[in-house]
């Protein structure tokens, strides 16, 4: 009991220092009256007259939860360790010496099983890049490509040991460059943590007439290095508080956000979306926090609500799901369920979830084309599986649903923000992919049932880098031709072409196309 107390009031000194910094930019709206307990929201409660204003406080935190974030000191020690181990190697290598500064990612802390594979993946980038860098005789650092595949490091400058001919270094010295990032612009995040406390302001106003948010970052710590940033000020934020401050504390800097009160759904609206789309509420009743930051289903019904493509989006995948058996609905939500809080942080967010979803596209195609028995196969342990058998008439059918999603430098520009210009034609890397996958498909269905007379069918759905659609009808006749001249033979390849903003039916020579309809 005694640790319980002690915590509180640890909470409670936290939170009180954070007002005192926000008292001496902001006046506060009356005097504060005596705290009831360690419980009480919101957090602080102030009189003025008659009136008595609340102010809520809570922490933003970058996209992921306190228990995850190595503090700073830990992920120092860390990133030491790797490095001093490959400098230990470099030099009983007989490399010449070095001085190697190494960044590491600021998401570093999600490998923590890849300590070996950073030491390998740091000594072979500068081997590979060695003749380059002994080159520079003027004694300034390279920079030279991070480790591939990636194994944590971001970047990596190298200087050698001599300049203009004479030595300047005796020995190796690698370094490690400040851990840590500061994001700049993080408008989704403060959101989120917004919106948050949103969900609760009910219960806050039932001790206060009015109340206030104060959103609080502190740069010091590893998951709080924030910096606003003048856009961010032209920004509105949805908040339902009378007024809405962010605090950045290391800073001493405040600002109060420019707001607009979105009036929350109504019981009654909430049940008829539910009505509408019951297979598709069956998918969100499986999570358990649905405001968590990695939930694929955050603010879902104000986001239909207010979005038409969104909700003809979801109206549509609710009438594929409909047609699913009960046996194969129950399949596909279990093999869902593990992906549904599964959020990729490096730009390619819930893709294991749509690719998973992708295969009820794949269910209908079988149903349409006139088949029965229609159902997923389990996976076999040991034993490369498809998705779906089916019989067409006597024959039997085996399907493989191959999802090709966007290229890693579209996820990675997606994720930074960076522009990134539409090409007219796909680049030779998606055909690698489109081959590659095909031949993985025929590889699992073969290997579960090569029997003669077995129909072998690939569903491929592409999600191309050009999102909005423009080039698509020239792209896709550019895998006609690819499969023209494609090596994988014994399947049919059945493409499904997603409705886009700009939309087109396409027909190919050597695949079945499915269109989707509006």
């Amino acid at each position: 009991m005694k640790m319980e107390n002690d915590q509180d009031t640890l909470k409670d000194n936290h939170e009180r220092f954070h007002l005192r910094v926000f008292s001496t930019l902001q006046p506060l709206p009356g005097d504060e009256l005596p705290r009831q307990d360690h419980s009480q929201k919101p957090d602080f409660r102030f009189r003025c007259g008659e009136l008595i204003t609340g102010i809520e406080h809570t922490e933003i935190k970058k996209s992921r939860s306190a228990r995850q974030v190595p503090s700073l000191a830990h992920l120092k020690g860390l990133h030491r360790q790797i490095v001093r181990k490959a400098e230990r190697i470099a030099t009983e290598q007989g490399l010449p010496p070095l001085n190697v500064q190494v960044l590491f990612h600021g998401h570093f802390y999600r490998y923590p099983n890849k300590g070996e594979e950073t030491v390998n993946g740091l000594l072979r980038t500068v081997l590979r890049n060695l003749d380059k860098v002994m080159k520079m005789e003027t004694g300034n650092s390279v920079e030279i490509e991070p480790p591939s595949p990636f194994v944590g490091i971001s970047m990596v400058y190298v200087t050698p040991g001599t300049a203009y001919g004479k030595i300047w270094l005796s020995n190796h010295r690698w370094e490690v460059m400040e851990p840590g990032y500061v994001s700049i612009g993080f408008d989704s995040e403060l959101q989120e943590a917004i919106t948050k406390k949103n969900q609760k302001l009910h219960d806050y106003l039932k001790t206060c007439d009015q109340c206030w948010l104060l959103v609080v970052a502190d740069r010091t710590k590893a998951d709080q290095k924030f910096a606003f940033t003048p856009e961010m000020q032209e920004y509105v934020y949805e908040s339902a508080f009378e007024r809405t401050f962010f605090l950045e504390i290391a800073e001493r800097f405040v600002t109060e956000l420019t707001t607009t009160v979105k009036t929350p759904l109504s019981p009654l609206e909430i049940l008829m979306s539910r009505s509408e789309l019951p297979r598709v509420y069956q998918l969100i009743d499986l999570i358990g926090d649905r405001t968590h930051q990695d939930s694929y289903f955050q603010n879902f019904e104000n986001s239909i609500e207010e979005g038409v493509e969104k909700r003809s989006f979801w109206v549509a995948r609710e009438k594929e799901l409909q047609k699913l058996d009960q046996e194969a609905w129950n399949y596909l939500k279990n093999e869902m369920f593990p992906y549904l809080t599964a959020r990729n942080h490096r730009g390619r967010g819930w893709e294991q979830l749509i690719s998973i979803l992708n295969q009820t596209r794949a269910y209908n195609f079988l149903l349409h084309s006139g088949c029965s028995k229609i159902r997923f196969i389990p996976q076999i342990k040991g034993k490369e599986t498809p998705d779906l058998e089916a019989k067409l008439d006597e024959n039997s059918v085996i399907c493989e649903v191959k999802t090709i999603n966007k290229s890693a430098q579209e996820a990675e520009a997606r994720q930074s923000g960076a522009s990134r210009s539409t090409l007219a034609s796909l680049e030779l890397g998606f055909f690698n992919k489109l081959t590659s996958n095909l031949e993985k498909a025929k590889s699992q269905m073969s290997s579960y049932n090569n029997t003669p007379g077995v129909r072998h069918i690939a569903f491929v759905v592409v999600n191309f880098d050009d999102s909005l659609g423009e080039y698509k009808t020239d792209y896709y006749d550019e895998i006609d031709r690819h499969l023209a001249g494609m090596p994988v033979t014994e399947i049919e390849v059945v493409i499904f072409n997603q409705r886009t903003c700009f939309h087109n039916d396409v027909h190919m020579k050597n695949a079945t196309v499915v269109n989707e309809g509006g």
